[in-house]
């Protein structure tokens, strides 16, 4: 098993619980997540943590793979006492909720969209610690071939809504550009940086954008 069985066998888990979650769609913050994992208990299963290992995770601040190890033990131990042909407890989901929901918010495929986004994408917001524009909301990460076939990185900068304004826009994108430029470079990422630019009221869940 590896890192890839892992990522998958979570966002197998997600995408039956949030079908539309991608990393072009709406923002799915924790409190999605949760009511997501309230919904329906198809997710406490062992298998929504198959493949996992620790040694996978090396990359990760040390305090966020503690979390994730101690999460992913914590959720297996009741995954394992539910019954295959019966449906979990509500004790058993009160104990698992939180634990699944910790995995899942490091893992956010929503926001890395491979295996490979999800290595970098930790790595280059490690390294812009303290260093990203004010005006940066969030980032989220993608891994693939360019239109010649050569490995690329696509990076969706999500702006706060003035920072997209006709006036400033291009300002932001050049400082965007090069900071991000100069720290795949730093990192000897191996592939070429594309942006894509969203505002955070474009992702905002339709639900909100209905109640504003």
């Amino acid at each position: 098993m590896s890192l890839s069985d892992f990522w998958m066998s979570i966002r197998t888990a997600v995408r039956l619980l949030v079908p539309g979650a991608s990393v072009d769609s709406p923002l799915l913050d924790s409190a999605a997540i949760e009511r997501g994992l309230r919904g329906a208990a198809i997710w406490l299963t062992p298998a929504s943590v198959e493949g996992f290992d620790p040694n996978d995770f090396v990359f990760l601040p040390h305090a966020e793979r503690q979390t994730l190890t101690e999460a992913v033990e914590r959720f297996r131990d009741v995954a394992r006492q539910v019954p295959p042909n019966q449906p979990a407890t509500e004790e058993q989901i009160r104990q698992a909720l939180p634990e699944f929901q910790r995995i899942v918010e490091i893992l956010r495929p929503d926001k890395y969209a491979d295996p490979e986004a999800l290595v970098i994408g930790k790595r280059i917001e490690q390294h812009l610690a303290n260093r990203l524009p004010e005006f940066v909301a969030a980032l989220r990460f993608e891994t693939g071939e360019d239109h010649t076939g050569a490995p690329a990185l696509w990076i969706w900068v999500i702006l706060k809504d003035e920072a997209a304004e006709e006036e400033v826009l291009g300002a932001n994108m050049r400082t965007v550009r090069d900071l991000f430029q100069r720290m795949v470079k730093e990192l000897k990422v191996g592939r070429w940086p594309f942006f894509r630019v969203r505002t955070v009221s474009e992702l905002e869940p339709p639900a909100k954008k209905a109640r504003q």
